[in-house]
């Protein structure tokens, strides 16, 4: 199955350290969920607010799917 996935602002930075580039399409097995593609890009749970699934708020054992786009989101400051 193929997934793309985008580190948004610092979250950017764990794809970047693999795939050099923000954002990577990825070769994965069923089964996998979004919590296994935190695991595998070493991003601490706590450092990510809102996981994205094909534009929809999802959990971290929301299982993957063919096509999957996933957008990962860290707290967000401002004012």
């Amino acid at each position: 199955m193929r997934v793309r996935v985008k580190g948004i602002a610092t979250l950017g930075e764990y794809v970047r350290r693999r795939y050099h580039h923000n954002a990577a399409a990825l070769e994965i097995e069923e089964g996998v969920t979004v919590g296994d593609l935190l695991d595998r890009f070493s991003i601490p749970r706590g450092e990510v607010m809102l996981v994205l699934v094909n534009g929809r708020r999802a959990e971290t054992l929301r299982p993957l799917a063919d096509g999957d786009e996933i957008a990962l989101l860290p707290p967000l400051g401002g004012g």
